[in-house]
């Protein structure tokens, strides 16, 4: 079986992603910098990409609740002239209506069977979890989607809505900072659907995890 997941490189031979992407799915993992197309690599085997050396898994991941959905990859080797996404400092951008954008090769819609082959980017905006059911929401996790979920949007808008979806996963929810620099905000994790009203996607919060990420970074 072939599991397909986005990830962050943070420097350090250290790659980000869903812990769910790789709980039960680590033989022969492999990871692919800077795609923007899938054509020359999407064969049944995958081959020619970055070895991975350890694989790191949260400790307090839970794969039903996908509660710290984070897991660190660390490479046999340094990639070569690739930009690294920053840790976020504070939690400033997990505010309410802050643009983030997503990036991914997953599903346009949710009855699609094949991922894209070219990479997808999306706005979406922090929304306001008061707004919304969130009896499987805790606080290693945030909520984001399109504008027009917002409560105080027009309800003649039913469908068409900007989410990430399922080929997503482990992919960045990322701002660029005033200093032109990409911050990591969070990681696609799961949602109902994709792009439904009612139902935003489900990020993991790396706010929240920043203290263990540049711990297991400095051991490697």
């Amino acid at each position: 079986m072939t599991t397909f997941c986005g990830g962050s490189y943070l420097g350090n031979k250290t790659v980000i992603t869903s812990a769910h992407c790789i709980a039960y799915n680590i033989l022969e993992l492999q990871v692919f910098f800077g795609l923007s197309e899938l054509n020359y690599i999407h064969t049944p085997y995958m081959k020619n990409g970055t070895r991975v050396k350890a694989i790191h898994i949260h400790p307090l991941f839970d794969p039903l609740s996908l509660s710290n959905d984070i897991a660190l990859l660390t490479l046999d080797d340094e990639p070569y002239n690739i930009s690294t996404i920053r840790l976020p400092d504070n939690p400033f951008f997990e505010l309410p209506n802050t643009s983030l954008s997503i990036l991914g090769f997953g599903y346009t819609s949710e009855n699609d069977y094949m991922i894209e082959h070219q990479l997808q980017i999306g706005e979406v905006i922090v929304l306001d979890i008061r707004n919304f059911i969130t009896t499987y929401i805790d606080n290693t996790m945030l909520i984001a989607g399109d504008p027009r979920l917002n409560i105080h949007s027009s309800p003649s808008i039913s469908h068409g809505y900007t989410d990430a979806c399922k080929g997503d996963s482990g992919g960045p929810l990322f701002k660029n900072n005033e200093n032109n620099q990409d911050v990591l905000v969070g990681m696609t994790s799961w949602g109902y659907g994709c792009g439904e009203e009612g139902h935003p996607g489900v990020y993991a919060r790396i706010y929240q995890h920043v203290s263990w990420i540049r711990k297991m970074m400095n051991m490697s």
